[in-house]
């Protein structure tokens, strides 16, 4: 009796599909998000990220190029604020400009008046002056900062330093940066110079300038650490950096 039924159960069960036919082999589909994942992780790992001694050095040339056209515009600007203030602030201002020793620990000690005692009241005086003096150059190299770095870079994908040491800026996805993100990547130096020349009027400002400064200070680490190479900026612009 039993191997009757058992014969019945094995004429009605389904047969096995034939293993020469595509159409009844089923197709496993769990794993393929995994592999589509790991495809794009590997297509990324390809790519040639720009190491930071290259980011380095051609931000250096690019300060470099930036700073001797400020040079030559300061000259204008700082003729021109001389021209609108007191003829005694003026001439002592031309006296301690003419001075061969200038320097940066010279300028420091004019703007806490430091000066000889004859010269002190004068100083007093002029201070103002010298601030918003000093104020206006720092706003002219922002603005020369923002024209270079943003108008290149959206246009070009680089700048002079960077294709001295061909390297190109691109977004995320390997395509063209938008305007956007081109002013994105200069934010932070944009606010360190907005707050380097507020700071000049209210000192008490220094303190965000040296947030700033240390924020910006990170990307070494950042660009030294990350695999692909990531500065702060780019990570706020979305942007990665690459070799020709």
């Amino acid at each position: 009796m039993l191997q009757q039924q058992f014969k019945v159960n094995l004429t009605k069960a389904t047969p096995l599909p034939d293993p020469n036919s595509e159409g009844h082999i089923p197709i496993i589909t769990v794993g393929d998000a995994f592999v589509k994942f790991n495809s794009e992780d590997n297509q990324k790992n390809k790519l040639k990220y720009a190491g930071f001694y290259k980011r380095f050095f051609a931000r250096i040339i690019d300060f470099i190029f930036i700073l001797g056209i400020f040079l030559f515009v300061s000259g204008f600007l700082s003729l021109a604020i001389l021209a609108n203030i007191p003829t005694d602030s003026r001439d002592f201002l031309n006296k301690e400009f003419a001075r061969v020793n200038v320097s940066v620990e010279r300028t420091e000690k004019l703007l806490s008046c430091e000066v000889e005692e004859s010269d002190k009241a004068i100083c007093q005086k002029t201070l103002p002056y010298l601030a918003w003096m000093n104020f206006y150059n720092i706003i002219a190299l922002m603005v020369l900062h923002c024209l270079y770095f943003c108008i290149l870079t959206k246009l070009k994908f680089n700048t002079l330093g960077k294709k001295v040491f061909k390297i190109r800026v691109q977004n995320n996805n390997k395509a063209s940066i938008t305007w956007v993100q081109s002013v994105a990547r200069e934010s932070v130096w944009v606010l360190i110079y907005l707050f380097l020349a507020i700071s000049y009027l209210y000192p008490n400002f220094g303190i965000i300038l040296s947030i700033l400064i240390w924020i910006q200070t990170a990307s070494l680490v950042f660009i030294l650490t990350s695999n692909t190479k990531t500065s702060v900026h780019d990570i706020i612009a979305q942007t990665i950096v690459l070799k020709n």
